[in-house]
């Protein structure tokens, strides 16, 4: 939590927004907002390389916003 003001109240807003979407690992910095994305399951593709899924994406995360209109949509 923040000291309060208009900024980490709403950035405090946010963060609790996006536990609720089940977008985990968001913190804040000052002024930021870090986000951090980690496979929930990899595996060797045909080809032989590692193929990694994630539970959640950058659309996922502005779809979770979009009722919101915070980016103007």
């Amino acid at each position: 939590m923040t000291a309060g003001g208009i900024q980490g109240n709403a950035t405090d807003a946010l963060l609790d927004i996006l536990q609720h979407h089940m977008i985990p690992h968001d913190f804040k910095w000052v002024d930021d907002v870090i986000i951090f994305r980690s496979p929930v399951c990899s595996f060797i593709n045909v080809d032989g390389m590692p193929k990694f899924t994630y539970g959640f994406d950058l659309d996922s995360v502005l779809r979770s916003l979009c009722a919101l209109e915070f980016l103007g949509t």
